[in-house]
């Protein structure tokens, strides 16, 4: 029921946001932020009525979704879409959906999607499995480093500037947490705008 106008918005947003901005150079990070939104999309469609075509449509993503990804996305995607399995399923329960009558009944797609996905993706989890080996993250953030100048003012500026982050590091040097959050001057001025428009700036 949304207008053409606030989903570009959305689009946009999302396109522009401080994670895509942050991971420009990781395209593995990129690809499955990119890929997410039509997971979600195919997800919620096998969710609200079970076919055969949605349950291909939702594998076909989801393999898109794993084999462009870093592992991050994947296990972040996991608790996402259990955590949503949860919801719908009790969600249906509450307003009476014809289609969700049992647990076995709202689970058998789910399960079909499933098996269908580690069959077609059963060349990257063997690939996984012998380099996993070989994967190391080196040492432990330290817990004091995410409080250090989190909040200085390279930081307000760069949420409305967040290009300059990565040009100038020297002095936007400030804490990796925040670099999600820089919205970009598009976003900025979409939300100025969406202020005037609801009338937040004028007082009687």
């Amino acid at each position: 029921g949304w207008t053409k106008e606030v989903k570009l918005i959305a689009a946009i947003s999302y396109m522009c946001c401080g994670y895509m901005v942050g991971h420009l150079q990781h395209l593995n990070w990129i690809a499955g932020a990119g890929f997410l939104p039509w997971c979600f999309w195919a997800y919620h469609l096998l969710l609200n009525g079970y076919s055969l075509k949605r349950v291909f449509l939702a594998a076909v993503l989801f393999y898109l979704l794993i084999s462009s990804s870093h592992p991050g996305i994947i296990i972040g995607s996991l608790y996402f879409f259990t955590a949503y399995s949860v919801y719908s399923y009790f969600a249906n329960r509450k307003s009476g959906s014809q289609q969700i009558t049992t647990l076995w009944n709202f689970s058998k797609p789910i399960l079909l999607l499933i098996a269908l996905l580690l069959i077609v993706s059963s060349a990257l989890i063997i690939s996984y499995t012998e380099i996993l080996p070989f994967i190391t993250r080196g040492e432990k953030i330290i817990a004091a480093t995410p409080v250090i100048n989190s909040n200085s003012v390279q930081s307000w500026i760069s949420f409305v500037f967040p290009f300059s982050t990565a040009k100038n590091d020297a002095f936007f040097g400030n804490d990796i947490s925040l670099r999600n959050n820089y919205i970009g001057l598009t976003l900025f001025l979409f939300t100025f705008f969406s202020f005037r428009q609801h009338r937040i700036f004028e007082f009687n």
